[in-house]
C-alpha cells in the first residue's frame, strides 16, 4: 500500500474506561488510484462494523447531502438519476460515452439474401449415404 500517513481523530480516551468510544482514523495515500481502489472495494465490508468514506470538507459534505436529497425526490417521482461530478444526471445518459453501433457497408447496401441452399433433412442424409463412393481405393501416399 502507498500509505502517506495514518491519524486517529478526537482526543485520546482512557483505555481502561468501560465507555471508551471508537475514534475514527484518517488514512492518507500517495496515489489516487489506490484511493479509488479502496473506495471501490469498501462495499465488501458492508456487514461489518467498519465503514470507509472519503474525507470531505464541511462545504462538500453539505453539497452532497443536498444532492442526495434531490436525487431521492427525483427517484420518488419516477425519474432515475445518479450523482456524477456534483451534478444530477439522468441514468440513460450514464453510458453516453460509448460509440454508437454502425452498420456494415455491405449489409446496408444490399438487401437480405434468401437462403436458397437445401436444408438438411432425413431424406437428404439417406440419399447421401446411399450413393456409392466414387473413389474407393486408398490414397497412394497413405501408410
Amino acid at each position: 500500500m502507498e500509505l502517506d500517513f495514518v491519524r486517529r481523530l478526537g482526543p485520546p480516551k482512557d483505555v481502561t474506561a468501560s465507555n471508551s468510544s471508537i475514534r475514527p482514523v484518517i488514512v492518507g495515500l500517495t496515489t489516487e488510484r489506490r484511493k479509488f481502489e479502496i473506495l471501490r472495494n469498501s462495499n465488501k465490508l458492508k456487514d461489518s462494523k467498519i465503514y470507509i468514506h472519503q474525507d470531505l470538507t464541511d462545504e462538500a459534505r453539505e453539497m452532497k447531502r443536498n444532492l442526495v436529497k434531490q436525487m431521492k425526490e427525483e427517484r420518488a417521482k419516477g425519474n432515475w438519476v445518479v450523482i456524477r461530478q456534483n451534478k444530477l444526471v439522468p441514468a440513460e445518459n450514464k453510458r453516453q460515452n460509448k460509440r454508437a453501433l454502425s452498420e456494415s457497408p455491405t449489409s446496408a447496401a444490399t438487401e437480405v439474401e434468401v437462403n436458397t441452399k437445401r436444408t438438411l433433412t432425413q431424406s437428404h442424409i439417406s440419399d447421401f449415404l446411399s450413393q456409392s463412393p466414387s473413389n474407393t481405393e486408398a490414397p497412394k501416399n497413405a501408410v
